[in-house]
């Protein structure tokens, strides 16, 4: 696939796009208070042009960057040595470990191993011209990864490899989510690779302790279901990633609310593992399609969707992807669905919320939230 082409194509092999540049430019994305992306940054060529490889995307259609000039007036920190261009290293995990690894594949096509890794700096607030604060925040995703080159630079000013070497992004969202072939090969061969498996047969991976708006509501009483049908509770958040990856290899069953714990299932699971995976959405965006996407082509897992979506409630102002709604799904009927899938034996110890109990919960969020009907 060219980095330009308007689909991503999973079947298609990346490996001739690999190429090594001398002299190159990095030049980091600029913050801007008002808005995270699309902006200009990238590579540039020792002739002075952006090089279209360097190009980061969620998906094919939506870009994080866009092409960037050299501002000569800009001083330039040389980088001795041969480096690996890692494309965006964004500490927000869910991104981290899809956009941020996109590009390591390119590692197992090298007679030599590279240098170090260097990566553009994702836009964040508190994270801007900050690089160790980048480095520190995606430490625990690049532990999972025996034999990386160890060293790491994501610098915030304009930056002179001797050389660099660049391939496609791999991996991303929306069509990028089945990943090219090359990059579903590395993860299957370096995640964690001599991680057993342990843990419970029947897991239900939970958001309840998240601190995050993007979220269920009342998803203790999900919880209680679960376990009333002898599933394990698991909140990864409270677990290294290494116990994560022995849990999902241990399940046979996984339910778990969207999100980012998938993309972990994913690469987690082995080739010709048997399990049965439901997925409960949490917003009405296509990122339920992409996980199930993810799945198909990173594992042989059978997935289901429970969709028994009902409201959403949103502050006033409501991101592209939802990643700030309250979801309300209608109890019962999710039980009932989960009954029909094989995944639970018994429906009935829920009960779907009253309207006063819906205001009471709503009440207790930061923010005054805005109900949408589905």
């Amino acid at each position: 696939m060219g980095t330009d082409s308007a689909t991503f194509d999973p079947d298609a092999p990346l490996a001739r796009s690999i190429t090594t540049l001398d002299a190159p430019l990095i030049w980091p994305v600029t913050h801007h208070a008002k808005n995270h992306s699309p902006r200009p940054g990238g590579v540039i060529g020792a002739d002075g042009h952006f090089v279209d490889l360097s190009h980061c995307r969620y998906t094919s259609t939506k870009r994080w960057t866009l092409p960037c000039v050299p501002d000569p007036d800009v001083p330039v920190t040389d980088m001795p040595g041969t480096w690996l261009y890692g494309g965006v290293l964004d500490p927000a995990f869910g991104h981290c470990i899809i956009e941020s690894l996109s590009r390591l594949w390119v590692l197992d096509h090298l007679d030599t191993p590279p240098d170090g890794i260097v990566f553009l700096p994702a836009v964040h607030r508190s994270f801007y011209q900050r690089p160790k604060r980048y480095l520190a925040a995606t430490q625990a995703v690049f532990d999972a990864f025996p034999g990386l080159p160890t060293r790491r630079a994501c610098p915030t000013q304009p930056a002179r490899p001797e050389r660099l070497i660049l391939g496609a992004q791999g991996m991303g969202g929306g069509d990028f989510s089945p990943g090219a072939p090359e990059f579903r090969a590395f993860i299957k061969r370096h995640f964690l690779p001599d991680v057993a498996p342990a843990g419970s047969e029947n897991l239900y991976v939970s958001r309840a302790r998240l601190s995050v708006m993007g979220n269920l509501m009342f998803e203790d009483r999900i919880e209680a279901l679960f376990a009333a049908n002898g599933y394990e509770i698991f909140h990864p958040e409270a677990h290294s990633l290494t116990e994560q990856v022995a849990r999902y290899r241990a399940a046979r069953r996984i339910v778990t609310v969207e999100g980012s714990a998938l993309h972990v299932i994913a690469y987690a699971l082995a080739p010709d593992q048997p399990v049965e995976i439901g997925i409960i959405p949490r917003r009405t965006t296509g990122n339920t399609a992409s996980f199930v996407a993810q799945l198909h082509w990173q594992s042989a897992a059978r997935v289901h969707v429970i969709d028994t979506l009902t409201r959403l409630y949103h502050p006033g102002r409501i991101y592209g992807e939802q990643s700030n709604v309250r979801a309300l799904h209608d109890l019962r009927r999710m039980a009932d669905e989960l009954a029909a899938l094989g995944l639970i034996e018994n429906a009935t110890p829920i009960a779907n919320p009253t309207e006063d109990e819906i205001a009471t919960a709503l009440a207790a969020l930061p923010k005054q939230m805005v109900r949408m009907e589905l």
